[in-house]
């Protein structure tokens, strides 16, 4: 039962994985073409042309492999990531579909009777399509209203910056090359963020930790005016434990972190709190928002405990507070607030279902 976060960071190791294969061949057939050009020879012809064809073909994938990778860093939906990537994957499959026939026709490059390197006659074309996927990759960190962590929000910016930079000077000083140096610097980077994420993840719920809800608590309460915050408790998940067994336990805390995921989509980070307790923060909310959010969970509960049909039922107690710059001196006095809102819930549950 895959869920969001853990489907997403796949998602992104996929990425980085095929990032690293597209460089990888791009190093490797950019240094062949080096060491073989101007050889004489039928071998070496040969050897130039299927390299510099395979250099072609896969030239459009790191760039376009990047802005799903920062895109899917932006914690955007899964449905708009698919409907990227088949643009992106039309665009490369058009440029490695015309760099396949570049060996017969010239058109980004050939290799004269000399074996030397010549660009083709639409080298140009090829080149300026190149800036423009380059441009398009500043578009998933530049615009979003709600930046990421600042360390991974400056490592997406400094691939697509200085890959343009890179790639300017290569155009015009034929024989420098920048553009993959810059890109094994990338991915490198990319991977510290992967390993992060990672840390900072639950992997029972596929939800955040404690971790990564105090780091982007406390971020929020220095940088935002205001953010809704709900903690969950799951009551008598100890009954469920010990009627059930542990393994249905745990398939009660995945279901109860899946309906509490869904209020997180976009810019919500959803955690697991400790044990069965849980937490949402919902940036720029304002309390009509965070009422909303809770009574879509608790909507959520009742359609999941009427349809599901597992042994047991959830139920949920909730603390909800929306946090005011002028309220709340820290996150520590807030998240205070919220967790006895969130116990107050929880005694009043119990005293109504004793019948005081």
């Amino acid at each position: 039962r895959p869920h969001y976060n853990n489907s997403r960071t796949a998602y992104t190791l996929m990425l980085y994985h095929l990032c690293i294969l597209a460089a990888s061949i791009l190093l490797v057939t950019d240094s062949i073409g080096w060491i073989f050009d101007g050889m004489p020879g039928r071998v070496p012809f040969l050897v130039l042309t299927v390299s510099h064809t395979l250099y072609y073909s896969v030239h459009t994938f790191p760039a376009a492999l990047y802005i799903l990778y920062a895109d899917s860093q932006m914690k955007r939906s899964p449905e708009r990531s698919k409907g990227m990537e088949k643009v992106l994957f039309v665009y490369c499959a058009a440029a490695a579909a015309a760099s396949l026939l570049s060996p017969v026709f010239g058109w980004f490059f050939t290799v004269d009777q000399g074996n030397t390197y010549i660009r083709g006659e639409y080298f140009n074309l090829f080149a300026a399509s190149q800036f423009l996927l380059l441009g398009l990759s500043f578009f998933p960190a530049v615009f979003r209203k709600r930046r990421p962590n600042t360390k991974i929000y400056w490592t997406l910016m400094f691939f697509p910056a200085a890959a343009v930079v890179g790639a300017v000077i290569q155009y015009f000083v034929y024989g420098l090359v920048i553009i993959w140096p810059v890109t094994t610097v990338f991915i490198v980077a990319a991977g510290l963020n992967i390993q992060k994420v990672q840390i900072g993840m639950d992997h029972l719920t596929g939800l955040y930790n404690r971790m990564i809800f105090d780091e982007t608590l406390n971020q929020y309460a220095v940088s935002a005016d205001t953010f809704g915050c709900i903690l969950l408790d799951l009551d008598g998940f100890k009954t469920i434990n010990d009627t059930f067994g542990h393994d249905t336990g745990d398939r009660a805390l995945e279901d109860a972190a899946e309906i509490i995921r869904r209020e997180a989509v976009h810019d919500g980070t959803a955690a697991r709190y400790g044990g069965d307790e849980f937490a949402l923060l919902l940036p720029n909310a304002d309390e009509d928002q965070v009422t909303a959010a809770s009574r879509n969970i608790k909507e959520a509960v009742e359609a999941f405990n009427t349809s599901a049909g597992r042994p047991y039922t959830i139920s949920v107690s909730m603390g909800c507070k929306v946090f005011h710059k002028d309220v709340y001196a820290d996150a520590e006095s807030f998240i205070s607030e919220v967790d006895a809102a969130m116990y107050e819930h929880k005694r009043r549950k119990k005293l109504s279902e004793s019948g005081f």
